[in-house]
């Protein structure tokens, strides 16, 4: 599960092409955070969903969603480069 986690997230990454790596991250699902972090990228997120606990900096970093609602409002005002979110498991308010 985690392998094939970090393959799509690695796919994804290198279907869209940035100038400069992102500055501003927002992960959506805690084991997006994790694999974030496991890239070395870890220092570029902002804000993360309720479910992120680890690393043990995620639990002290805003959170965008309540429960599994995501505000886009709350996604806005981080001024994210890049947001990374599970398919077909966020609510969209």
């Amino acid at each position: 599960m985690i392998r094939t986690l970090i393959l799509s997230v690695l796919f994804l990454l290198s279907v869209k092409t940035f100038a400069q790596s992102p500055k501003r991250i927002i992960t959506l699902n805690g084991a997006l955070t994790e694999t974030v972090d496991a890239l070395g990228y870890g220092k570029n997120i902002v804000a993360v969903d309720v479910t992120s606990f680890y690393p043990a900096y995620a639990a002290n970093l805003p959170k965008v969603s309540k429960s599994r609602t995501v505000s886009a409002e709350g996604v806005i005002s981080f001024s994210p480069d890049l947001v990374l979110a599970p398919e077909g498991s966020i609510n969209k308010a």
